[in-house]
């Protein structure tokens, strides 16, 4: 079964003078809409590549976030929103909004949480707290395995 969706990044403008834009990821399906905050913003309409709904090269905002770095925070997201999708096609179910939301928070709070862990091993010089990063990339690999599996 194929889930026909739509997945988009759309600006929504904010602050006092509405000069600021937060990214939000707009997911379509079956008639229902699952806007989600990515996090990110840019201060510019200059900086937003509409058409390819990426930010333009050498673009740095008003974090200090790059172009590259929103980009590749859009594109995990996106990919993480496409895998709950395929979880739902895989499994021969017609999913609702809340089912989508609660798989696509599940892996993405998985992935999260190792790249976490493998951030904390890579500095940390503490050999409890080494042990303790390796426990917790144990279990979320296997936890992200599980759910790729199910694909």
């Amino acid at each position: 079964m194929i889930i026909k969706r739509q997945i988009a990044f759309k600006l929504r403008p904010y602050g006092k003078d509405k000069n600021l834009f937060q990214i939000q990821m707009h997911t379509t399906f079956n008639s229902q809409r699952i806007i989600t905050s990515t996090g990110c913003q840019i201060n510019s309409l200059d900086a937003w590549n509409t058409k390819e709904e990426i930010v333009v090269d050498g673009y740095q905002g008003p974090k200090g976030s790059t172009s590259l770095y929103i980009n590749n925070v859009l594109r995990n997201l996106k990919d993480q929103m496409e895998t709950a999708f395929k979880y739902f096609e895989a499994n021969d179910i017609f999913p609702t909004r809340a089912q989508i939301v609660k798989k696509y928070e599940e892996y993405k709070k998985a992935k999260d949480g190792l790249k976490d862990a493998k951030e904390i091993l890579e500095m940390e010089s503490d050999e409890e707290m080494r042990d303790l990063a390796k426990m917790e990339i144990n279990e979320l690999e296997d936890a992200v395995e599980v759910f790729e599996a199910e694909l």
